[in-house]
């Protein structure tokens, strides 16, 4: 039996695809998988021998799926966080180790980013190859992507767990954000760019440079593009980090710029520099643009 169209085997045992059926809070372009035939196939080839592992923020009813579905929600992050991770990674080996029928059917919303960054590192997780990067390149050759269908973050969290699986354990530390400092951002609105910057730690926002009618914090200063700017959060952050940027519109609307993510435990030297091709870019950004996190021990 000829599986659907976006249904593709990564190995005998795991299938990646985009999310069965329409999505009810996102939009997507092109194909665009139907539900029943699916769960048709599924039941028809894996009977009672497939779980499905939904990486998105939306969950559906399971029941055409055999109630064997598995929820990990990221909240809107590009990748999991690594205990998160490690959490997948292990939900899937239990479950394929129960039978050797049994097939796992990983899935985002396109059967990309997050699908290959999960999918990559489970490979390497049971050492069925030696390479994270190896792993990867596997994955998206078979889904037929380009390198381009994975986002900065989800490589530079893709590096970390091959760090990790070479035997180097990030500190379990705190360290403060004193200052962060963006160079080179795009003319949107006048020659200028009004930046906003959100801060998010352990799936919750801890910062934030613009608060609407706030004493200290309620506008925001035109910044050219050959200028620089210096936000100074002096916030403690642990673990899984998210920052955004966004541009303040003279509609008072919010539009993302960029966003990234990264790992305290990897920050070396108490500092993170980032260029244009290490961010999720949101939209087209100066070549010379960068943005520095600097940070300080927690005792200072």
């Amino acid at each position: 039996m000829k599986p659907p169209e976006d249904c593709t085997y990564i190995t005998s045992n795991i299938i990646v695809m985009g999310f069965p059926g329409i999505p009810k809070t996102r939009k997507l372009e092109g194909h665009v998988n139907n539900r029943e035939a699916i769960a048709y196939y599924l039941e028809t080839r894996h009977s009672k021998h497939y779980r499905l592992f939904n990486l998105t923020e939306e969950e559906y009813d399971d029941l055409l799926f055999n109630s064997s579905v598995s929820h990990y929600n990221f909240t809107g992050y590009s990748a999991p966080s690594l205990g998160l991770l490690f959490h997948i990674l292990l939900d899937m080996e239990t479950y394929l180790a129960e039978d050797p029928a049994n097939t796992a059917v990983v899935h985002d919303f396109t059967g990309a980013g997050r699908a290959m960054l999960i999918t990559a590192a489970f490979i390497r997780w049971e050492g069925w190859l030696s390479s994270t990067h190896e792993a990867l390149t596997m994955c998206l050759t078979r889904r037929n992507l380009p390198s381009e269908a994975m986002l900065p973050s989800q490589l530079r969290f893709l590096d970390y767990f091959e760090s990790i699986m070479n035997g180097e354990f990030p500190p379990p530390i705190a360290l403060k954000l004193s200052r962060i400092t963006l160079s080179s951002l795009p003319a949107i609105e006048g020659g200028a760019c009004c930046p906003v910057i959100e801060v998010y730690n352990q799936q919750k926002i801890v910062w934030r440079s613009y608060r609407k009618g706030s004493r200290t914090r309620g506008t925001v200063s035109p910044v050219k593009t050959n200028e620089t700017i210096v936000f100074k959060p002096d916030v403690p952050l642990l673990g899984n980090v998210f920052v955004r940027c966004r541009h303040l519109r003279e509609n008072e609307t919010l539009t993302t710029l960029f966003r990234f993510q990264f790992g305290i435990g990897f920050v070396k030297l108490f500092k993170l520099d980032l260029e244009g091709n290490e961010c999720d870019l949101s939209m087209e950004m100066p070549s010379d643009f960068h943005v520095v996190l600097d940070f300080l021990p927690m005792d200072v």
